[in-house]
């Protein structure tokens, strides 16, 4: 999997070095419940979202800072609304987002 989203364009955080650059042709949009994320050519993902109200800052920051982070790669596990992870193979990215 590590190979696939380097070759998408996913970084490690070392790569990212703090700094967030949205991938070209990529876009995430929330409506109705539902989270969809597209990729040149393609649908990354499309599902549901956790309430908001569990979250409620999360839909705030996404809208005022036009992008949400994407967290994926061997070693991700989500519990509940965190997630515990091997940093050593885990990829990220930035979507802009409407919603």
């Amino acid at each position: 999997m590590d190979d696939t989203l380097e070759t998408l364009g996913w970084r490690t955080a070392t790569e990212m070095n703090g700094t967030v650059r949205p991938l070209p042709g990529w876009t995430a949009c929330h409506a109705d419940g539902q989270l969809t994320v597209t990729m040149p050519g393609g649908t990354w993902y499309t599902g549901p979202l956790p309430p908001l109200t569990d979250v409620p800052d999360w839909f705030r920051l996404a809208r005022s800072r036009g992008f949400i982070m994407n967290v994926a790669g061997t070693g991700v596990m989500t519990a509940g609304h965190g997630f515990f992870m091997n940093a050593e193979r885990v990829r990220y990215t930035a979507v802009p987002f409407t919603g």
